[in-house]
């Protein structure tokens, strides 16, 4: 409380709260018919209530920069609340209890994988100025969409990523802060390592990748990779995914110029200002937004706009296939996953790999990699597996369900 922007934010935290108890208590009303009147009226200001406490928090981590919990601990009358004989908290009127708060700060105890750390840096556009050598051309890592990304050298010789929005986007750097407060630090995923708020100078701050993404080492290295290597790759991409989906987030934007490689070769998922969260209960969600790589993005969410985990088992597939497609001896004009029912349908896929990269053993780990994808890009999300299983098919070798062509492939040869 001491901090004058915490302070305002529990204060608004504290009102959001009374606003949410009051409409739980109406819930708690016995009579049905109360309910059946009023329940669409308390879905919506339930829903309304929950993203406030939501925002509030995010106003909490964004005034200080640390790990804030809010538990209600206890209730208690307060000192001039009439309290009858046979009488306890839950007969009272909200307006007349006291609510004890635990308000638990979390210092940054390093790189304990098993801690979550939202202790961020915030830079000032000054800083990352000098970091970048005046966001010099020479400095540019990738250009493309919304944003552009630096090479940067922090004073301390620390070399990072720094990228900056094109224009003011507080979604985009609000999600990122979201979405790295949600999650542990992983082997897997890029890490993130501050932000700059100022006003038209967004900016967040990751960890340097130098070797690129996934999409220019397989354009460029694809027949030169032997199968070991890329087995390995697929097992880190599905580890960084199934680590999101543990914690509830959808990427929603999974493909090879979104998974990036750092000095040890080592895949990681980047990329989070399109991430959603989902509530704990939830299992997926309608949005009119459709951001993504064609190709990549599930028909459920191309033709009604649903997100769920299954979206991103879908273009985790659709990575699989792109990457063995990318191995075969005369590379093919056609979407990996085309490619991939051809080669299955025609039971040609020994015959399509470069013998001196691929023995026995190999082919048919590849065989079965491929028959993961195909599972991973069924049309229907419920026919696809979740990460867990795909992490488990990728580290056995038990027998895998038959997948269904989908439809919109029957046209195809």
């Amino acid at each position: 409380m001491r901090h004058p922007a915490m302070r305002a934010t529990l204060e608004d935290l504290e009102e959001t709260l009374g606003h949410a108890l009051k409409l739980v208590t109406v819930c708690q009303e016995r009579t049905w018919i109360v309910h059946l009147l009023r329940a669409k009226r308390l879905s919506q200001d339930l829903h309304r209530v929950n993203q406030d406490i939501s925002d509030r928090m995010m106003d909490g981590i964004f005034a200080t920069c640390v790990q804030v919990t809010i538990r209600l601990v206890h209730a208690m009358p307060h000192e001039d609340a009439v309290v009858g004989e046979g009488s306890n908290i839950d007969t009272l009127e909200p307006d007349s209890i006291n609510y004890i708060v635990e308000i638990n700060i979390e210092e940054d105890q390093g790189s304990d994988a098993a801690h979550i750390s939202t202790r961020f840096t915030i830079f000032s556009f000054t800083e990352l100025e000098l970091a970048t050598n005046n966001f010099s051309e020479e400095r540019v890592i990738t250009r493309g969409g919304h944003a552009t990304v630096y090479k940067g050298v922090l004073p301390d010789g620390l070399v990072v990523a720094i990228k900056r929005f094109d224009d003011p986007v507080t979604h985009s750097l609000r999600q990122y802060v979201h979405v790295s407060s949600a999650l542990i630090r992983h082997g897997n995923i890029v890490q993130f390592l501050g932000y700059c708020p100022e006003s038209k100078h967004e900016m967040v701050v990751e960890e340097y990748m130098p070797n690129g993404p996934l999409s220019e080492i397989i354009h460029g290295l694809s027949q030169l990779i032997d199968w070991s290597s890329m087995l390995r790759i697929i097992r880190g991409v599905a580890e960084g995914i199934a680590h999101l989906h543990v914690n509830h987030v959808i990427h929603l934007n999974l493909n090879p110029t979104n998974i990036v490689f750092d000095s040890e070769i080592k895949p990681k998922i980047g990329e989070f200002e399109r991430c959603t969260v989902l509530d704990q209960d939830d299992i997926q969600k309608v949005t009119e937004d459709l951001v993504g790589i064609m190709g990549y993005m599930s028909p459920e969410y191309i033709a009604d706009g649903i997100i769920s985990m299954k979206c991103d088992v879908f273009s985790f597939g659709a990575i699989i296939l792109f990457m063995i497609s990318q191995m075969e001896k005369a590379v093919l004009d056609q979407h990996p996953i085309v490619w991939a029912w051809k080669a299955r349908e025609t039971e040609t896929t020994n015959e399509l790999f470069n013998p001196s990269l691929t023995d026995e053993s190999d082919l048919k780990d590849i065989e079965r990699c491929m028959k993961i994808g195909l599972l991973c890009t069924q049309e229907f999300p419920g026919d696809r597996p979740s990460m867990q299983d795909v992490l488990k098919a990728l580290n056995s070798k038990e027998d895998l369900p038959t997948p269904n062509r989908p439809s919109f492939l029957k046209d195809r040869a």
